[in-house]
C-alpha cells in the first residue's frame, strides 16, 4: 500500500469526512515553521512520507529578504503585499483568494501570539462559502467564546464558577440540541455603557475592580480601580484605548493564579482535555514563565476545572483547539472562569516542540488537522490514541496528573532592564545566539533544563534583557520570592574599575588625536599621564567604589583600593567584549552607556549598573538655564512628584518635580541662572531611610595571584626574563611600573644560569638560534638584551632617524664632491682671491657637508686640516670682504694647538678681526682656552699696533667705509647700520680705550672656538671586552653645560674686553657614523651679556645673525625654536610686547648658492629657493605650529635671503615667483603664513660677465602678502643720508621693467605690531572669514580673473586699468537714506557694524561698468550682531539698490539680533534683599538713590517706596540713611544704548521684509562667509540665492545652547546644524565654496549672466563657439547618460562631441539638492539663459541622521530619473522664480519627465503642492520660455500638464526633437488598457490568412475549433507587441505638431542655431514690446501684434532675419 493510500485509509477508518492533501499556511515566522515541521514529522512517523500534504506558505517581501525559515519548510510560497498584517496575514480577502488560486483543501490561520486572522469570524465563514476547510472553530463558536462578555455569560450559564461582575445573574438557556447563543439583549445587559453605570456596578460588586474592554487583550483596554473616584476616568481611558469595544466590570481576585486548560474538540462531539499549565508569573499582562502541569492545583480541583472546560466547549458546539483560562485561589482551591481563547495557544504544550516531546506526548497541529478532516478523536489508532484525555460528563474521576508524563517549564526572554524596575528597552541587537540542549528548543521560549539553557543565551546590543533574572527563577521554586541574580562585590569592583579606566583611556586617546595629533602637536605631559595613571569611582548596589588604576602595558593593570593591590590583565575581544583575568578568575563583560551618566556593565551575563551617587534629599537643576520661580515656599511641605520650581531653558519652561515627599529648604533665589547638576534646594525627607547614601567599599580586593606577566614565583626563570624585558620596553613606551624593581630583577636574572637552562629546555626549535644566542656565554646574552633595550630607547628618542639617514647620505655625497678642491687648496697652489672665489662657488655644497668636514680635522694631515679650516672661515665670512687669512700653530703643554685669524668688515661696515681656536674636547677647552686665547689676542695686538691711527670723525669714518675696496663677487652688502645691529643684537659693549664717540679705534674681535669630538684608540682591556676597536665622542644632541661654559669665559671677561673681544662663539660639529646627525651646534657668548649665552642666536654664526635681520624682531618677545632636522631654517616664536593678541612665528632662511652669472642660472636659483627650500621651510613651520610648547599663531612670516648675487632683473624675479608660489597657496593658508619676504642681491642682466666680479649688486627686497590673493611689492635697498638703510619702491615703467620710484627712501623699520585693521583681520581669520573692507579687494581680483579668461578666449579684449571703484555708503543725518561718504574713512574706524558700498565693476560683459550695492556685516564690531543702526543701514542700502534697480550683494557674517543691558543702570543700581541684608533669601527689588534716579532720567521707570528699616548704626554708616527707595519697575536704557532688546527684533523684522521685497524686484545674492545666526539666517534665505562657505554654518540656535537644552553633548559643531551638508542638501545654499575668494569669483561669474539693472538688455558677449555649429553629442537610446552633457557636450567613442550651449559656459546651482532635476545658467551664442534639465538616471538622496534622535540613522533613498519628487518639483519652481525675478533670463527647459511620484509618502510630503508651484511660477514668468523635448526623451501625463505652453501662452513655446515622445501614458500602459486581448484576437483574425481560412472552414468540419484556438495561441505572442507599436505611433512629434501642442519639430543637430535665433529674437521683441506698452498703454498681445504688423511676412517667419531687422532698428 502506498503512503498516500495508507493516509487516506487512516482518515477513512477514523470517520473522517475529507482527506486534506493541501494546506495554505496563513501565517509566518516561528508559528508557521512550527506548524509545518509538526505536520511533516507526524506524516513521516505515521506514513513514512513527509510530503503527503502539499503545504503552501504566504510570504511578504520582508520575509523573502530576511530568508525566513518557514519559506524553506513549505513546498511553495506565494508573495503577498508587504506592510502591516491587515495587508497580508490578517486580510481575509487575500487569504481566501490565495486559497482558491492555489486549490488548497484547508487553511491554517495560526496560534495565539501570531494569530493574525485566526480569531476573525469572517475567515471561516468566507472559506466555508468557497468549499475550503478552516483549521479552527466555526465562526459562531469563535464569536461566542472569543468575546469576553459572551463567553462569561455562557460559562455562568454552564455552571462554571465566575467572579462577581457586571453580568452576574445574566444567563442563557440551551436549545433542543444543547447548544446556546447569546441574544443581543442579554449581551447588552452584561455591558456597562457609561461612567455612572460603572460606578453603580462597582459599588455593587465591590473593590478592587477591573474595568475591561471585551475586544482588548495583552494588557490593552484594562484598568484597575480601588475606589469610587477612579472609576470615571479609568472607564473613559478604557473606552479611548479600545474604541467601539463593549466594556464590562469584574471583581479583582487578589493573590490569584492564572491557570489555563488546553482543549481539543472534534466535529463528533468529543472533547479532549490536554492537561493545563500555570501562567501566573506575568509582567505587564504578558506571561514570563509557564509551568505544566500546574502542580499548585490539587488533583481534584484540576479535575473540576477540566470538566467545567469540557462542558463549556460542548455547550457552544466548539471544535478544534481552544484554551479555557481560570483565576485560581491556591489557599481555598477555588477557581473562576476568565475567558476562552478560540485557538491553539503556543506555550508549554507539545506543539511547541516539533519532535513531539511534551507532557501529553501528542502533536497538537496534527490533532488540529484530524479535527479539520472530520475525524473522530475516539477512533484514532493506537499510535495517536488520546482516549485518556477524552472527557465525558459521566466519566469517573481519574487523577489528572496521572495522564501526563514529565514536567515542562517555558520562559520568555524580554527586552527589559531587570536592574532598573523592569523598564522596557528598545534598540539594535548586534548578536543573538542560543545553544540548544536535547530537551530545550529556543524560539524566545524554552522547555525543561531551563536554567542551563538560559545561561547559554547570548544577546548583545542596545537593549537590556531579563536573561539573568530568568535563569534563577526556575531554581527558586514556584511561588517563592526570588532575588535578582548578582555577582560578588569584588568582581564588580575589579571589573568596574577596569571598565571605567578603559572608557577614560579611550576618551583621552580620542582627545589626543582630535586636539593634538591632527596638527602634529605634542600632547602635554599631564594629558599623557591620564593614559597610565587614573582615579576612578562609581556606585553599584548602593556601594561606592573608589580606586587608583595604574597601567603597565596595553593589557596589564594594577588596581589599588583600601590598602590592597590587584594585578589584572584586561584584553578586548573582536566581538566587543572585555576579558579580565586575575587570581584564578576570568570575567567577561561588555558595556553600554546609559542616560544619566550611567554605565550598564553585563558581567558574566549579569547586569551591573554603574552610576553616580543619587540622593533624593538633594534637589539639583536637571538643565542649565534660568530658575524662573519657586512653586514652593521655603520650609513648605512637598508631596512626592509635586512640582517645586520652574526653569526656563531655550525659551521653554520646565517644571521640576520632587522625587520624594519632605520639607523643602531653598538654596537659590528665583530669577538666577544655574548650571546643570547644581544644587538649588534640599529636602528633609518624611522618610529619612529613603536617603540611600552609598556605603564606601572598604573591603580589600583579596589575595589575588597576579597574571603571569607580573608574577615572580611559580614561573620559569626564562619566562620571567621575557616578561621583565617586555616590562622594560613598556616603561620606555610611557607605561608606569616599578622601574628600580624591574631593572634590578632583570639584571639579576640576566646572569642567572637557570635562565639559559630553562630556555634551552623549552626552546626545542630552532636549536641553532639558541646556540647562536648564547655562544659567548651569559655576558653576551646580557649585552644583547641591554642593547635591545637601548635600541628601543634610541628608537623612541630619535623617531626621525630615517630622514637623518637621507640627510647624512646627502652630506656624505657633498663631502666627496668638495674634498678634491680642499686637497687642491691644501697644496697652496691657489691664490687667496681664487680660494675665495672657489669657496663662493661651492657655498651650498660646503654648507651641507660642513659638520662632516670639521669632524675630519682631528684625523687629517696638517695641510688638509688647514684647508678645511680656511674654507670654513671663508664660507662663514665671505660676505664680509675677508682678507689676511692666516693659520698659526702653537705648542702648549706638549701638544700642538692651532689658531686661524682673519680680517673682515661687519655688515655695518666696521672693520673686525676674527680668531678661530680649535680644541679636541671640552676638557681640552677648559684646560687650554686661557693660554691659547691670550697668545692669539696678544699676537693680534702686536700686529695691529703699527696700524693704529688717530680717531676719525663720523664723516671720515663713513667716507672710509665708502672708499673700502669692493669685496669679491659683489662683496659686502649694505644691510643694517651699526646702530641698528647693536640695538638688534644688544651689542653695546663699553670697551676700554674708546674714543670720544664711544668707539675704539682698534678692531673688535670675534672669537670662535671649535670643539671637536675626541677620536682615539681604545686600550687593550677595553678591546678585549668590546667588539668595537675604537669610538668617537659625539655631541649628538647639542647639549652642553651652558652655565659652566659661561663661567669659564666670565673668568677672563676683563681680559676679553680689554682685548676688544665682542663675542665668543663655540661650535660643536655633529657628524658621526652612528648618530646620523649632520649639523653644527653654535653657542654665542657676547660681551654685552657678560659672556652669558645669547640664546636668540643659538646655532647661528654672528654674521648670519645680522644677515637674518633678527634686529627687526625688537617689538616682540622672541623665543628660539630649534629643529635639528632643519638646522639651516631658523624659527622664532614671537609675542608682541604690547599686544597679547599678536603672536607670530618668524621663519628665516639663508639661501647659499654659487653666484648666478646668467639669467638662466638666476631663474634656477630662484626656483630652488621658492621650490625646494620653500618646501623645507613650510615643513619646519608646520612642525613649529604643531609643537605644544608654543601657542597657536594666526599670522606667520617667512623670510629668505640669498647670500650670493643673481644676474637677473627684478621683473624677471617677479615673473618667476608668480609662476611658482601659487602651488603653495593652500599650504600658506593652512599654515597661516601671511607674508613672504625675500632679499636678493641682483646684477643687472646687461652687466658683462667679465665685469660681474667688480660690480656691486643691487639689493632688492620683495614683500609678498599671502592673503586670499597674492600681492607683491618690490623695493630697492639704498643708503639714506644718515647712513641708515632705506627702501625705495620699484614700479613698472612703460617698457615693463621695474625701476625705482622718485622720492626719499623710507627707513627699514622693525616689524610693526598689528594695526587696528590687522587686529580685526586677525579676528576674522580666526572666524575663518575675511575682514569686510577687504572684500572690495577680492572683487578686484575676481574681475581681473574674469578679464584674463575673456582675453584668453578673445585676444582683442584688453582689461581696463581700473577694474573696481567702490564708494562707501553711510546713513544720511536724518537716517532716511544712504549717501556716499565724502572722504574715504580709514578702515576699522566705523561705528556701525554694517558696511555698504556703491561698487562699479568694469567686467568683460560691461566694460563701461556696472553698479552693484554690496552690504557686509563687520563681524569684528560687536560680533556682527544686528542692532537698530545696523538694520537701518542694511534697510536703506537695500532700498537704494531697489531705487537703482541694480544687484544687491550681501556678505553675511553675524551672530543674530543684538541684545544687552543698560550700562548706565548697571553702574548705579542698589539691591534690596528679602528679609533685610541676607542675600541667600533672594532679591526683593532693585532701587536707585534720588541722585542716580535724576541722572538716569527716562532711562528707567521707578516707583517710590518706603525704605525698610536698617539695623546698621547711623553713626557707623558710611552713607546717610535713606527714607525712600526709587524701586526700579522697568529699564528703558539711554538713547545712545541702542539694541538692548525688542528694538533689535523690530528692526530685524524690517530688514527681513525689505529683503523679501528686494528679492521680488531686483537681483539679490547673499554669501555666508562666516556663521550666521537667527535673523542673519533668515535674511540669507529671504534673499533666495545663497552661496555658502564650507565652514560658515547657517543656523537658528548654536549647538552648545541646544546641548544644554538636551542635557547632554549631542551636537559637536554648528556645522552639524547648518553646514553645507544640511543647507546644500535642502536647497538653501545654491553653491558651496572653499574660501572667500572662490565665493567672490562665483558672485562675479553669476552676475555675468544677468543685466546690469532690472529691465536692461541681456549681457550678450562675443560667442566662443560658432552659433551655426551643429550639436554633435547624441545620447544612445535606452542607455542612461549624464543629461548635463546635452548642454556641455561630452566624450563619446573617445572623441569630444559638442553640446547645445557654448563650451564651458554652463554653471550648475543647487547641485546637492533634489538631484532628479538639474538647474543652472549658461550661454548659447554668448547670450545668457537659465536652464532646467531632467535627470534620467537613478540618483541617491541622502537623508541625514539627527544626533538628538537616537532612533535616527543616516539613510540613502533612491530616486528614479524622469520623475518629479516633492523636492525636485520645489527645486524646479524655485529655479523658475530665480530666473524670472531679478535675473530676467530667458528659460530653456530640456524636458524628459514621465510624471510625478504619487506614492503615499510623497503625497504626504506635498508633491501635489510643489507641483502646483511650478505652474504658479510659470504663469508669472515675463521672459521667453522654450520647452524642448530632447532626443529619445518624453513627457507624460501630469508632467505635461504643468509645463504646457497654455500655462503662459504669451511667453511659453514647446518644441520637440525628431525622436521625442509625448502622451498620457507610456505605450505599454496604453496597450494594456486600449489594446487588450480581444483587440489582439480581432487584429489577427483580420490579418492572418491562415486563421481566416480556418475560420471559414470551421463550419464544414474541416477545421476544429480547438485548432483555431491553437493557432490563436501561437500568434498571440507575435501580435501582442502591436499594441505598444500603435500606442507609440500616437506619441510621435508629428502628431504633437498636428495637434498644435508644439510649435515645431527641431532636429537635435540644428537645435543650437534654432534656439539661439529664436530666443534672441523673442528677447528683442520683448524689449520693444515693453517700450510700446509703456508708450501707448497697450496690452502685451496688442503691442506684439502691432510690432509684427510693421514687419514683412517673410521676415516674421524667419527668426534670424527678424532678429537682425529688430536689432538694426535699435538706433531708431
Amino acid at each position: 500500500m502506498t503512503a498516500a493510500a495508507e493516509y487516506e485509509a487512516y482518515v477513512r477508518d477514523a470517520g473522517g469526512e475529507r482527506c486534506i492533501r493541501s494546506i495554505l499556511v496563513a501565517n509566518n515566522g516561528m508559528a508557521a515553521s512550527k506548524f509545518i515541521m509538526s505536520i511533516r514529522n507526524w506524516l513521516f512517523e505515521r506514513f513514512g512520507d513527509a510530503s503527503l500534504i502539499r503545504i503552501v506558505s504566504m510570504a511578504t517581501s520582508e520575509d523573502i529578504r530576511a530568508n525566513a525559515m518557514h519559506l524553506h519548510h513549505a513546498d511553495s510560497f506565494v508573495e503577498v503585499p508587504a506592510g502591516a498584517n491587515f495587508n497580508n496575514y490578517a486580510n481575509v480577502e487575500v487569504i481566501v483568494r490565495l486559497a482558491r488560486e492555489n486549490r488548497v483543501d484547508a487553511v491554517w490561520p495560526g496560534v495565539l501570539g501570531w494569530g493574525h486572522a485566526s480569531e476573525n469570524p469572517a475567515l471561516p465563514q468566507a472559506l466555508e462559502a468557497n468549499g475550503i476547510t478552516f483549521v479552527g472553530p466555526t465562526d459562531k463558536a469563535m464569536f461566542l467564546l472569543g468575546d469576553k462578555i459572551a463567553s462569561t455569560i455562557i460559562a455562568e450559564s454552564a455552571g462554571v464558577p465566575c467572579v462577581s461582575w457586571s453580568g452576574t445573574g445574566v444567563r442563557v438557556e440551551p436549545d433542543a440540541s444543547g447548544h446556546v447563543t447569546v441574544p443581543d439583549d442579554k449581551f447588552a445587559e452584561a455591558c456597562v455603557t457609561s461612567a455612572e453605570q460603572a460606578v453603580e456596578v462597582a459599588e455593587r460588586v465591590g473593590y478592587p475592580i477591573m474595568i475591561k474592554a471585551s475586544e482588548g487583550g495583552g494588557g490593552k483596554g484594562v484598568r484597575m480601580a480601588t475606589k469610587k473616584e477612579q472609576i470615571a476616568p479609568m472607564y473613559q481611558a478604557v473606552c479611548d484605548e479600545v474604541k467601539g469595544s463593549p466594556v464590562f466590570l469584574m471583581r479583582l481576585c487578589t493573590g490569584a493564579r492564572h491557570i489555563e486548560i488546553q482543549l481539543m474538540a472534534d466535529k463528533k462531539g468529543n472533547v479532549a482535555v490536554l492537561s493545563g499549565r500555570d501562567c501566573s508569573m506575568q509582567r505587564r499582562f504578558q506571561k514570563i514563565v509557564e509551568e505544566g502541569p500546574p502542580r499548585a492545583v490539587a488533583p481534584e480541583t484540576l479535575d473540576q476545572m477540566e470538566r467545567a472546560a469540557a462542558s463549556l466547549c460542548r455547550m457552544v458546539n466548539y471544535t478544534h483547539a481552544g484554551t479555557v483560562e481560570y483565576l485560581f485561589i491556591q489557599e481555598t482551591q477555588e477557581f473562576y472562569f476568565l475567558e476562552l481563547n478560540p485557538r491553539l495557544q503556543a506555550g508549554t504544550q507539545p506543539a511547541a516542540d516539533p519532535a513531539g516531546d511534551g507532557i501529553t506526548e501528542t502533536n497538537l497541529p496534527a490533532l488540529q488537522l484530524m479535527c479539520a478532516a472530520g475525524m473522530d478523536l475516539s477512533k484514532l489508532p493506537a499510535s495517536d490514541d488520546i482516549s485518556r484525555f477524552l472527557s465525558t460528563p459521566d466519566k469517573p474521576y481519574v487523577d489528572p496528573f496521572s495522564k501526563v508524563k514529565g514536567h515542562v517549564i517555558a520562559t520568555r526572554i524580554t527586552a527589559e532592564n531587570a536592574a532598573d524596575g523592569w523598564k522596557p528597552t528598545v534598540g539594535k541587537i548586534e548578536e543573538l545566539s542560543f545553544q540548544s540542549l536535547p530537551s530545550v528548543w529556543g524560539y524566545f521560549s524554552a522547555q525543561r533544563k531551563i536554567m542551563l539553557a538560559v545561561k547559554r543565551i547570548r544577546c548583545i546590543g542596545e537593549i537590556h534583557t531579563n536573561i539573568t533574572s530568568v535563569e534563577e527563577r526556575p531554581a527558586a521554586g514556584a511561588g517563592r520570592e526570588t532575588a535578582l541574580v548578582t555577582v560578588p562585590a569584588s568582581s564588580v569592583a575589579i571589573c568596574g574599575a577596569l571598565l571605567k579606566a578603559h572608557i577614560a583611556i579611550c576618551a583621552t586617546e580620542a582627545k589626543i588625536k582630535k586636539e593634538y595629533l591632527w596638527r602634529n602637536a605634542c600632547p602635554p605631559p599631564e594629558l599623557l599621564a591620564q593614559l597610565t595613571e587614573l582615579k576612578v569611582e562609581f556606585i553599584w548596589n548602593k556601594t561606592k567604589f573608589e580606586f587608583e588604576v595604574y597601567r603597565h602595558s596595553p593589557e596589564l593593570f594594577t588596581i589599588s583600593a583600601n590598602g590592597s593591590l590587584a594585578s589584572v590583565k584586561l584584553k578586548p575581544t573582536p566581538g566587543g567584549n572585555l576579558v579580565a583575568t586575575y587570581g584564578n578568575r576570568t570575567d567577561t563583560f561588555h558595556f553600554m552607556e546609559e542616560p544619566g551618566d550611567k554605565i550598564r556593565m553585563v558581567l558574566n551575563g549579569v547586569v551591573a549598573m554603574l552610576e553616580k551617587e543619587n540622593d533624593p534629599s538633594v534637589l539639583v537643576a536637571p538643565y542649565g538655564g534660568k530658575l524662573t520661580r519657586w512653586f514652593a515656599e521655603d520650609g513648605s511641605h512637598l508631596t512626592k512628584g509635586g512640582a517645586f520650581a520652574e526653569m526656563e531653558v531655550m525659551k521653554m519652561l520646565f517644571a521640576l518635580p520632587a522625587a520624594e515627599a519632605g520639607t523643602i529648604t531653598l538654596l537659590k533665589p528665583a530669577n538666577v541662572f544655574v548650571e546643570a547638576g547644581e544644587q538649588i534646594a534640599k529636602l528633609e525627607l518624611d522618610d529619612p531611610s529613603l536617603v540611600a547614601r552609598a556605603v564606601p567599599f572598604n573591603e580589600p580586593l583579596g589575595d589575588l595571584e597576579p597574571p603571569p606577566e607580573m608574577r615572580e614565583d611559580n614561573i620559569a626563570v626564562h619566562q620571567q626574563v621575557a616578561y621583565l624585558i617586555a616590562r622594560a620596553h613598556h616603561m620606555l613606551g610611557g607605561f608606569v611600573d616599578n622601574e628600580d624593581d624591574v631593572l634590578n630583577k632583570l639584571s639579576e636574572l640576566l646572569l642567572d644560569q637557570r635562565a639559559a637552562a630553562t630556555a634551552f629546555k623549552n626552546a626545542s626549535e630552532p636549536v641553532a638560534a639558541f646556540g647562536e644566542k648564547y655562544k659567548s656565554g651569559m655576558l653576551d646574552m646580557s649585552t644583547f638584551t641591554l642593547t635591545a633595550i637601548l635600541e628601543h630607547f634610541l628608537e623612541v628618542e630619535q623617531a626621525k632617524q630615517i630622514i637623518a639617514n637621507c640627510r647624512d647620505n646627502i652630506a656624505e655625497q657633498n663631502k666627496e664632491l668638495v674634498l678634491p678642491v680642499l686637497k687642491k687648496m691644501a697644496g697652496n697652489s691657489m691664490e687667496p682671491q681664487a680660494e675665495l672665489d672657489t669657496v663662493d662657488g661651492l657655498a651650498a655644497e660646503l654648507k651641507l657637508c660642513q659638520p662632516k668636514l670639521l669632524s675630519m680635522i682631528s684625523t687629517s694631515d696638517k695641510a688638509l686640516k688647514r684647508a678645511i679650516i680656511r674654507a670654513s672661515v671663508m664660507l662663514w665670512y665671505r660676505q664680509g670682504g675677508m682678507s689676511n687669512v692666516s693659520f698659526k700653530t702653537y705648542l702648549r703643554k706638549g701638544k700642538e694647538k692651532s689658531a686661524v685669524t682673519w680680517e673682515y668688515t661687519s655688515a655695518a661696515g666696521e672693520p673686525r678681526f676674527g680668531i678661530l681656536l680649535t680644541f679636541q674636547t671640552m676638557e681640552d677647552l677648559e684646560n687650554n682656552f686661557d693660554d691659547l686665547c691670550k697668545l692669539a689676542l696678544e699676537e693680534k695686538r702686536t700686529e695691529e699696533a703699527p696700524k693704529l691711527q688717530r680717531p676719525m670723525s663720523r664723516n671720515a669714518s663713513a667716507q672710509a667705509r665708502q672708499e673700502a675696496p669692493a669685496p669679491s663677487r659683489g662683496g659686502a652688502q649694505p644691510l643694517l647700520t651699526a646702530a641698528s645691529c647693536e640695538q638688534a643684537l644688544k651689542e653695546l659693549a663699553a670697551s676700554p680705550g674708546t674714543n670720544a664717540s664711544g668707539r675704539s679705534s682698534a678692531k673688535e674681535v670675534c672669537l670662535h672656538v671649535l670643539v671637536l669630538g675626541e677620536f682615539k684608540p681604545l686600550d687593550a682591556a677595553t678591546k678585549a671586552n668590546l667588539p668595537h676597536k675604537s669610538f668617537r665622542r659625539s655631541y649628538a644632541y647639542a647639549v652642553m653645560d651652558e652655565t659652566k661654559s659661561s663661567t669659564s669665559y666670565q673668568r677672563f671677561a676683563g681680559f676679553l674686553r680689554s682685548s676688544m673681544v665682542e663675542s665668543v662663539t663655540v661650535m660643536l660639529p655633529h657628524s658621526t657614523a652612528t648618530d646620523n646627525l649632520n649639523y653644527t651646534s653654535i653657542y654665542n657668548f657676547p660681551a654685552f651679556q657678560s659672556f652669558d649665552e645669547h640664546k636668540i642666536t643659538r646655532h647661528i654664526l654672528p654674521p648670519e645673525a645680522t644677515l637674518l635681520e633678527l634686529g627687526r624682531l625688537s617689538n616682540f618677545n622672541v623665543e628660539r625654536c630649534w629643529f635639528p632636522d632643519a638646522p639651516h631654517t631658523h624659527v622664532y616664536y614671537a609675542s608682541a610686547k604690547q599686544q597679547k593678541l599678536d603672536t607670530r612665528l618668524f621663519v628665516r632662511t639663508l639661501h647659499s648658492r654659487a653666484p648666478a652669472a646668467t639669467e638662466d642660472e638666476a631663474v634656477e636659483s630662484i626656483a630652488t629657493l621658492c621650490g625646494t627650500e620653500m618646501a623645507v621651510t613650510l615643513a619646519t613651520l608646520e612642525q613649529a605650529i604643531g609643537d605644544s610648547r608654543y601657542q597657536i599663531t594666526e599670522s606667520n612670516h617667512i623670510f629668505f635671503r640669498a647670500t650670493s648675487p643673481l644676474c637677473i632683473g627684478a621683473d624677471g624675479v617677479i615673473k618667476t615667483i608668480r609662476s611658482i608660489l601659487p602651488q603653495y597657496q593652500a599650504a600658506f593658508s593652512a599654515l597661516r603664513a601671511t607674508e613672504l619676504e625675500l632679499v636678493l642681491p641682483l646684477w643687472a642682466p646687461s652687466t658683462p660677465k667679465s665685469a660681474l666680479a667688480s660690480t656691486a649688486p643691487t639689493i632688492v627686497r620683495i614683500i609678498c602678502r599671502l592673503g586670499p590673493s597674492m600681492t607683491i611689492d618690490v623695493y630697492e635697498e639704498v643708503c639714506r643720508d644718515d647712513g641708515s638703510l632705506g627702501l625705495r619702491q620699484m614700479r613698472q615703467a612703460a617698457g615693463g621693467a621695474l625701476t625705482p620710484s622718485s622720492g626719499s627712501p623710507v627707513a627699514l623699520e622693525p616689524y610693526a605690531l598689528l594695526s587696528v585693521v590687522d587686529q580685526k583681520r586677525l579676528r576674522c581669520q580666526k572666524l575663518l572669514t575675511t575682514y569686510c573692507y577687504d572684500f572690495i579687494h577680492l572683487f578686484e581680483i575676481a574681475v581681473g580673473a574674469a578679464w584674463e579668461k575673456a582675453s584668453a578666449a578673445d585676444p582683442s579684449l584688453s582689461a581696463p586699468a581700473e577694474k573696481v571703484v567702490a564708494t562707501e555708503l553711510v546713513l544720511s543725518p536724518d537716517g532716511s537714506c544712504v549717501v556716499p561718504l565724502e572722504a574715504p574713512c580709514k578702515p576699522g574706524s566705523n561705528k556701525i557694524g554694517m558696511i555698504a558700498w556703491d561698487v562699479t565693476l568694469y567686467t568683460p560683459e560691461f566694460p563701461a561698468g556696472r553698479t552693484i550695492i554690496v552690504i557686509a556685516n563687520d563681524i569684528t564690531f560687536m560680533q556682527g550682531t544686528f542692532g537698530p543702526l545696523e538694520d537701518l543701514v542694511f534697510e536703506r542700502a537695500s532700498q537704494f539698490a531697489r531705487e537703482l534697480g541694480v544687484p544687491r550683494i550681501y556678505m553675511a557674517a553675524n551672530a543674530g539680533a543684538r541684545f544687552g543691558l543698560s550700562e548706565a543702570v548697571k553702574k548705579c543700581f542698589r539691591v534690596q534683599w528679602v528679609g533685610g541684608d541676607d542675600p541667600a533669601k533672594g532679591i526683593a527689588y532693585l532701587w536707585l538713590t534720588d541722585k542716580d534716579r535724576e541722572a538716569l532720567g527716562d532711562a528707567v521707570v521707578t516707583e517710590r517706596v518706603d525704605a525698610p528699616p536698617s539695623d546698621e548704626d547711623e553713626d557707623e554708616a558710611e552713607e546717610p540713611p535713606v527714607r525712600f527707595h526709587n524701586k526700579i519697575t522697568a529699564i528703558i536704557g539711554k538713547e545712545e544704548e541702542g539694541g538692548l532688546g525688542v528694538e533689535s527684533l523690530q528692526m530685524a523684522g524690517a530688514i527681513a521684509a525689505e529683503t523679501s521685497i528686494a528679492n521680488r524686484e531686483i537681483f539679490t545674492l547673499s554669501y555666508s562667509t562666516a556663521r550666521n545666526i537667527g535673523i542673519g539666517s533668515y535674511v540669507l534665505r529671504l534673499g533666495q540665492r545663497v552661496i555658502q562657505q564650507r565652514d560658515a554654518p547657517i543656523i537658528l540656535t548654536g549647538y552648545m545652547a541646544l546641548n544644554k537644552l538636551l542635557g547632554t553633548t549631542v551636537y559637536e559643531s554648528n556645522g552639524q546644524l547648518g553646514g553645507p551638508e544640511v543647507m546644500g542638501g535642502n536647497g538653501v545654499s545654491h553653491l558651496v565654496v572653499d574660501n572667500d575668494l572662490d565665493a567672490v569669483h562665483r558672485i562675479v561669474q553669476w552676475m555675468s549672466f544677468i543685466p546690469h539693472k532690472v529691465g536692461a538688455p541681456l549681457p550678450i558677449i562675443k560667442p566662443a563657439d560658432p552659433i551655426e555649429r551643429s550639436v554633435d553629442y547624441l545620447p544612445v537610446k535606452g542607455v542612461p547618460y549624464d543629461p548635463r552633457e546635452l548642454l556641455t557636450g561630452g566624450v563619446q567613442d573617445g572623441v569630444y562631441r559638442s553640446g547645445l550651449l557654448d563650451k564651458d559656459s554652463f554653471v550648475e546651482t543647487l547641485s546637492d539638492w533634489a538631484k532628479t532635476v538639474i538647474v543652472g545658467r549658461g550661454r548659447i551664442g554668448g547670450m545668457p539663459l537659465g536652464v532646467i534639465v531632467t535627470e534620467n538616471r537613478l540618483v541617491e538622496k541622502d537623508i541625514l541622521a539627527d544626533p538628538a534622535n537616537l532612533e535616527s540613522k543616516p539613510q540613502v533613498q533612491m530616486q528614479a530619473g524622469q520623475v518629479w519628487f516633492p523636492d525636485s518639483a520645489y527645486k524646479t519652481a524655485q529655479a523658475i522664480q530665480d530666473f524670472n525675478t531679478g535675473e530676467g533670463l530667458p528659460l530653456l527647459v530640456m524636458a524628459n519627465w514621465r510624471g510625478f511620484s504619487g506614492g503615499r509618502k510623497d503625497m504626504f510630503e506635498e508633491v501635489l503642492k510643489f507641483g502646483s508651484f511650478i505652474v504658479d511660477q510659470l504663469t508669472q514668468f515675463r521672459q521667453p520660455i522654450s520647452v524642448y523635448i530632447p532626443p529619445f526623451s518624453e513627457i507624460r501625463g501630469g508632467a505635461w500638464v504643468v509645463i504646457d505652453s497654455k500655462i503662459n501662452p504669451a511667453f511659453m513655446e514647446m518644441y520637440a526633437s525628431e525622436t521625442a515622445r509625448g502622451g498620457v501614458l507610456e505605450p505599454p500602459g496604453i496597450a494594456e488598457i486600449k489594446f487588450r486581448k480581444p483587440d489582439v484576437i480581432k487584429t489577427m483574425t483580420r490579418i492572418d490568412k491562415q486563421l481566416q481560412w480556418m475560420s471559414m472552414n470551421e463550419a464544414t468540419g474541416v477545421v476544429r475549433a480547438e485548432d483555431i484556438e491553437t493557432r490563436k495561441a501561437e500568434l498571440l505572442a507575435y501580435y501582442q507587441p502591436l499594441g505598444e507599436t500603435i500606442a507609440d505611433l500616437h506619441d510621435r512629434p508629428e502628431r504633437m505638431l498636428a495637434k498644435g501642442v508644439i510649435r515645431s519639430i527641431v532636429p537635435w543637430a540644428k537645435a543650437r542655431s534654432f534656439f539661439y535665433w529664436r530666443i534672441r529674437r523673442r528677447v528683442r521683441e520683448e524689449e520693444l514690446v515693453k517700450a510700446l506698452m509703456a508708450a501707448a498703454s497697450l496690452s502685451h498681445d496688442e503691442a506684439l501684434a502691432q510690432l509684427h504688423e510693421k514687419l514683412p511676412a517673410d521676415v516674421c517667419a524667419d527668426d534670424r532675419r527678424c532678429c537682425e531687422v529688430l536689432t538694426s532698428a535699435e538706433a531708431d
